[in-house]
């Protein structure tokens, strides 16, 4: 089996070697595994081979211990080594090589004859004094391969191209994505040939931004790698240049400043929410926006920053629940430069000071890791962050507005999210209504998602036809605003008509709407279900429900027989055998 000290054998050769000619006896080193991988003497000839079962360099694996060995083959040491009867060594030194506490190796100098084994016996402390220093440098080395290989895996993993260069322009290295998006990048290239002629002439004049490339546009920016005060390296990170302009026009976008007049509805409790956001809205303390998905959550905190007297600073939104766990603590407190592998030089900042003296939106807070939410908890108390491998407070000011789809009182109730956290930011909670609720307001949203789309599209749609309204009243909407903008975007894509049909919404709507139709309690078979029956293809499949209505119906089921407390949770869940997590997403899915 591969080792990691097997990799650096040629390396291990030389310092056995070295050691044979200072102390003039035989040296050797072998793997975990037993496998011989430098030898001086006759174990130079055993290289690459396995040492003999039960011998004192496996014991000094397994034990992590050295040993001295005066009689081999009758010392109690070497009672279990298989080749005990036909062993040639006088005598033996051997040490353990420990890399982050685990044994990788052993390391051990053999005398064949009486006058080698006096050297051994009569210097055995001094011996195995160097041996360990000997182990801790062939550690090291270990080690430091460990950490390229984790920083090749890390580089590769990220999605930018990045290319490294010589002084003189010569391609040295290169990341997967650069590969991806680089034909025939080979070593040793020069980088005109990769990026397009005055590349190198501009890195050497000592530009560190640029636009080159040859079939393919990048821009470029140019990471010098000094040595004395002596450029060695330059690190180019690339960036295809359509990328560089959709990044540009979303910042831009979210620039813009959102009011609440952008927010369109004339449902009594939706403008009751606006009328109470719009009040706190020049208020310090932390509003609890509460909502389905596709609701306008984060348009709500967008308008309650633009006005208030934060507006010209900073509105920092962030999803707790896009963000990986392992790294949202350094997104939202930002890192200290060498706080963990991969660390950029000099550190980042995080979200909170990003934030600073504005407004910090963190959606989908139910989903944040319970370290966190203490942590989260202490900042907002004492106004102070500490960084992810810092030692001092950093002094913030920030205006937290929170949103979250998931019901947290029972989350507190079931010990999923911290009580004093709770209370903490549902200082103003502002509750917004699904648009199954106000379904009065969708036939002007339509309208207004209409319009907006095509115009986009440059489609001649004008209006949307009384059936297809019908179909759109009778479904749930559990995708709420962002569900019908997205079901209005579609049908203007696939209309042919001035007028939008029940034939142009998407499937799911109008099978989920027929669903809704036929679960109605009270509804005789002859009712009008906002369908014409000349469509084709509805009265043929009238008594076929979707999947979705299947499962929903089961989960109502479940709900009924078990209740929703955290025992009927555990229940339903190994009964309708899905996850927690899964059974959560499924009762915001259906509105259960």
């Amino acid at each position: 089996m591969h080792s990691e000290i097997s990799e650096i054998a040629p390396m291990l050769q030389d310092v056995v070697q070295a050691i044979h000619s200072v102390l003039g006896v035989e040296a050797t080193i072998v793997d975990r595994q037993r496998l011989r991988v430098a030898g001086t003497g006759q174990y130079g000839m055993e290289v690459g081979k396995k040492i003999a079962a039960g011998s004192v360099f496996e014991k000094a694996v397994q034990n992590g211990i050295p040993y001295i060995v005066e009689s081999p083959g009758t010392d109690a040491a070497c009672l279990s080594c298989s080749d005990r009867e036909r062993c040639r060594e006088s005598a033996e030194v051997c040490s353990p090589i420990l890399v982050e506490g685990a044994v990788v190796g052993v390391i051990g100098l053999i005398a064949f004859d009486s006058e080698e084994k006096l050297k051994l016996l009569n210097n055995r402390g001094a011996l195995l004094d160097f041996l360990e220093k000997m182990g801790n440098l062939i550690a090291s080395k270990v080690a430091e391969n460990r950490r390229n290989k984790e920083l090749e895996v890390l580089i590769d993993a990220i999605e930018t191209p990045i290319l490294s260069m010589t002084s003189e322009g010569a391609l040295v290295g290169a990341n997967d994505a650069a590969r991806r998006w680089i034909d025939g990048l080979t070593e040793g290239a020069g980088i005109n040939e990769v990026l397009g002629g005055g590349v190198l002439d501009a890195i050497q004049s000592g530009r560190t931004q640029l636009e080159a490339g040859l079939k393919r546009r990048f821009s470029i920016q140019v990471h010098p790698v000094t040595h004395a005060d002596k450029t060695v390296r330059y690190v180019l990170q690339l960036s295809p240049l359509k990328d560089v302009i959709r990044r540009f026009n979303k910042m831009f976008a979210e620039q813009q400043p959102t009011k609440f007049e952008d927010i369109f509805g004339k449902d009594q409790n939706l403008n009751e929410a606006i009328d109470l956001a719009r009040r706190v809205s020049k208020s310090k303390s932390t509003v609890l926006i509460l909502g389905e998905s596709g609701t306008g959550k984060e348009l709500f905190a967008r308008s309650i920053h633009s006005e208030s007297d934060r507006k010209d600073r900073g509105f920092i939104p962030v999803n707790c629940a896009a963000i990986p766990e392992a790294l949202l603590e350094s997104e939202l407190f930002g890192y200290e430069e060498g706080a963990f592998t991969g660390a950029v030089t000099g550190g980042r900042i995080g979200r909170f000071e990003q934030a600073h003296r504005g407004t910090l939106f963190l959606d989908e807070i139910g989903d944040l890791p319970l370290h966190l939410q203490a942590k989260l908890l202490r900042v907002l108390q004492d106004q102070q962050i500490y960084k992810v491998g810092g030692r001092g407070a950093i002094p913030v000011d920030v205006r937290l507005i929170a949103a979250t789809n998931k019901p947290l009182e029972e989350m507190v109730r079931d010990g999923e999210f911290r009580e004093d956290l709770y209370y903490r930011i549902n200082v103003i909670p502002i509750h917004i209504s699904p648009l199954r609720d106000r379904m009065g307001d969708l036939e002007s949203l339509s309208s207004i998602f209409l319009k907006k789309h095509s115009q986009r599209i440059g489609k001649k749609v004008e209006g949307i036809e009384l059936e297809a309204l019908k179909v759109m009243m009778s479904y749930a909407w559990p995708g709420n605003v962002r569900e019908l903008e997205n079901a209005i975007e579609y049908a203007v894509h696939v209309s042919t008509r001035k007028l939008l049909c029940s034939g142009d919404l998407p499937k799911r709507l109008r099978a989920g709407a027929l669903d809704r139709a036929f679960e109605a309690p009270g509804l005789p078979d002859n009712a009008d279900r906002g369908f014409d029956e000349d469509e084709p293809g509805i009265a043929e499949t009238a008594g076929i429900r979707s999947l979705n209505a299947l499962e929903a119906a089961e989960i109502r089921r479940a709900i009924q027989a078990y209740g929703k407390s955290k025992a009927g949770i555990e229940a339903m869940t190994a009964r309708l055998g899905i996850s927690r997590a899964t059974l959560y997403r499924k009762f915001k899915d259906y509105n259960l």
